[in-house]
């Protein structure tokens, strides 16, 4: 049996079950902001320069899947999957010995391999991780996930080393790959203090002794964050000198009071994994009032996690992870998208972690070890096929777009994404129906604004009603103008687009397109596009 549970057998296992629940991805397109970042950025084709940014090993990853294989999409759905499995194999290490040590050891230690091995196989399996590895571009997620991993098993590694030549390897390593997350995501800020708590919960056994025994290691874990804290002050100055916005134009407590009710709804995800959305345009909370219940929820959990974190407890330190983790997505900075579900990508370990050692100490002694052999394995077996079923809904930019109106309907990005992929596909009328319901959908002071041009220089965020009027516009403008008889009504979308957003490139060039084909001579093309958006007037 112990061979069975041996490291080797661990990742064959779980390489195996992750191979047959991502099966169906590795022809899965490219999709939503794959586009950007993969399909539409010259920066990828070439492998220097490297660029400075918080995110540059995992944009250097993008770049050598273009250079091995192009844009032929399965390069990089086995590279996803290839970090996917290493995470959890990570998972099952950092578990294993972690069981074993004195806080764990007397209820967990003698079957700390198993343990391991089920929550490792569950986080690996769970359908809620299919945005962080089907999803190409959040690899991001997936790679922040592994570096992090990777630089607390090393941590671990370095304490359980007995010879002082092994301590100052794993230490180092410990370090390399703690600096190197920090160019994978910026919530790889949490991971020095991460460490630090399990010093202290599972190593130290106090505050001060991670300080008074480990004080070079966590210091130089700490430092770690300076490359971060630089490549983040290179990304704000072009960021202000673009003029773009940071931020989802949200208050901080308006953004914390949304965040109850989403950190809820990935509680739920983890126990009771339906209704995934790849994009919900989670709405903002009114206000704490509207949220009252789930606020008292959510301190309850955090207060609760804290008293445990404060005397050491483990469960305290699986609640105080849960919610670091999520600290820098779901807590007071507003960023523009207030749920997405790769944001569970490290958290789900937390909570899956407690649920399974909870339900071991219910389970032992009433039922014997074949049966809870058993329930493991159907539980592993449900959430592979549970995952093998969501990623069907990514076989195409259509088919995902229409999972998501349906599960969001009123998510007009959404709405005006399965407008295009509908027109792409050659179903003109129903992408024409849904164009017309966006506009619909869009306030009538709003849109009486933008027809007279009535536009804030600010304003043009990507949830707001100006934005998914303007996109509407554009779109549904090339979806008519192929067709001579209703190029003049393409004419007039492209026109009430550049109304709600003057000059915008795209919309612009469009527009000149449209004008060449009605008979425009080229000399006369930008008096006309401005007399043409001048004199507009609806009817």
């Amino acid at each position: 049996m112990k061979r069975l549970l041996s490291t080797p057998f661990a990742v064959v296992l779980l390489a195996l079950v992750a191979l047959l629940a991502y099966a169906n991805t590795f022809q899965a397109p490219f999709l939503f902001d794959d586009l950007s970042i993969l399909l539409r950025n010259p920066h990828i084709r070439t492998l220097l320069p490297i660029g400075l940014s918080p995110r540059w090993l995992v944009n250097l990853s993008f770049k050598l899947n273009y250079q091995w294989h192009g844009y032929h999409v399965s390069g990089y759905h086995v590279a996803n999957l290839l970090i996917h499995v290493a995470a959890g194999l990570l998972l099952y290490g950092i578990l294993r010995r972690t069981l074993t040590r004195k806080p764990l050891r007397a209820a967990y230690g003698a079957v700390a391999a198993p343990l391991a091995l089920v929550v490792a196989a569950l986080w690996t399996l769970h359908p809620l991780q299919t945005e962080s590895v089907t999803y190409i571009c959040q690899r991001y997620e997936s790679m922040m996930g592994l570096c992090l991993l990777a630089t607390l098993y090393s941590f671990i590694r370095s304490v359980d080393a007995a010879a002082p030549r092994a301590r100052r390897l794993w230490g180092n390593a410990a370090l390399v790959c703690c600096a190197l997350g920090m160019g994978t995501k910026e919530v790889m800020v949490v991971t020095p203090f991460l460490v630090w708590g399990y010093d202290v919960c599972f190593v130290g056994g106090s505050w001060t002794a991670p300080w008074r025994e480990r004080r070079w290691l966590h210091t130089a874990l700490f430092l770690t964050l300076g490359v971060l804290v630089m490549f983040e002050l290179f990304m704000l100055g072009h960021a202000l000198a673009a003029e773009s916005g940071l931020t989802g134009g949200l208050s901080p407590a308006r953004y914390l009071a949304s965040q109850t009710g989403v950190i809820l709804h990935y509680l739920r995800l983890s126990v009771l994994p339906r209704g995934l959305c790849l994009d919900y345009a989670w709405p903002a909370a009114a206000g704490w009032g509207a949220v009252w219940w789930q606020t008292l929820v959510i301190a309850a959990l955090g207060l609760v996690s804290l008293w445990g974190l404060l005397r050491r407890h483990p469960a305290g330190f699986l609640g105080a992870a849960f919610f670091l983790l999520l600290a820098p997505t779901s807590s007071v900075l507003p960023v523009p998208d207030i749920a997405f579900e790769h944001r569970m990508y490290l958290p789900l370990a937390c909570v899956l972690t407690g649920l399974v050692l909870w339900a071991y100490r219910l389970l032992v002694g009433r039922l014997r070890p074949p049966l809870l052999v058993g329930l493991a394995v159907a539980l592993a077996l449900t959430l592979a096929g549970l995952t093998f079923a969501r990623n069907a809904d990514y076989r195409s930019e259509l088919a995902m777009w229409r999972d998501v109106a349906v599960k969001r309907p009123d998510n007009l990005r959404a709405r005006i994404e399965l407008a295009i992929a509908l027109a792409e596909s050659g179903q003109a009328d129903e992408a024409a129906r849904h164009f017309e319901a966006v506009l619909a959908r869009i306030p009538p002071a709003a849109r009486a604004r933008f027809v007279r041009g009535e536009v804030d220089p600010g304003g043009f965020a990507t949830m707001s009603s100006r934005f998914h009027y303007f996109r509407a516009h554009a779109n549904y403008g090339r979806l008519l103008a192929g067709h001579p008889a209703t190029r003049a009504a393409a004419i007039n979308h492209y026109i009430l687009a550049l109304r709600a957003a003057p000059h915008h490139p795209v919309a612009e060039t469009y527009l000149r397109d449209a004008l060449r084909e009605e008979g425009v001579a080229e000399p006369e093309l930008e008096a006309e596009i401005l007399r043409r958006i001048t004199t507009y007037r609806p009817r």
